[in-house]
């Protein structure tokens, strides 16, 4: 925390190793995209990415959010994210004095730990609901940055292709 660094992998793992997550992809796609869209090369047009991650968690525990912009109620790795980001985009206001920050996106990794929690506050079936809760409050909570304002776009994906252990039809989960 409180570093910026070049994105590469090795990122995303406890302790670096040859791991990387979809910021990779993310990442170079919008400087691409920024590049082109502003006719400018990348080395003038920066992408930064604050990242966020903690596996093994839950929307309806630990990201549960309160809905008012706040950090009352939310859940801790909410509050948690709240702060990384709030002290990220202030570390690259400091770092880079006068550039124009804009939020562009967010990308949302979850889901499977509220399904083996179906038993459990029903949090599967919740899941949907919590997540457009979630989704409002991040928008509130960051809607002050342009271009998009509260209408950012949320960007959702999995670890990987291979992880479909939810995704038989015949699975009651």
């Amino acid at each position: 925390l409180g570093t910026l660094t070049n994105l590469r992998y090795g990122l995303s793992a406890l302790g670096g190793g040859a791991t990387f997550g979809p910021e990779l992809t993310f990442g170079r796609t919008l400087a691409d995209y920024y590049s082109a869209s502003n006719q400018v090369s990348t080395n003038v047009v920066m992408t930064a990415i604050i990242k966020y991650a903690v596996g093994g968690t839950s929307l309806v525990a630990d990201w549960v959010p309160n809905g008012n912009a706040t950090t009352n109620g939310d859940g801790p790795r909410y509050v948690t994210f709240q702060k990384v980001v709030t002290n990220g985009l202030a570390k690259l206001s400091a770092t880079y004095p006068g550039a124009k920050i804009e939020l562009d996106g967010m990308i949302w990794v979850q889901g499977e730990n509220d399904i083996t929690l179906k038993n459990t506050n029903n949090a599967c079936a919740a899941y949907g609901t919590n997540l457009v809760r979630f989704i409002n409050d991040v928008r509130l909570t960051f809607g002050g940055y342009p271009p998009y304002g509260t209408n950012f776009p949320f960007f959702f994906t999995r670890i990987s292709t291979n992880q479909t252990v939810y995704s038989g039809t015949a699975d009651p989960d």
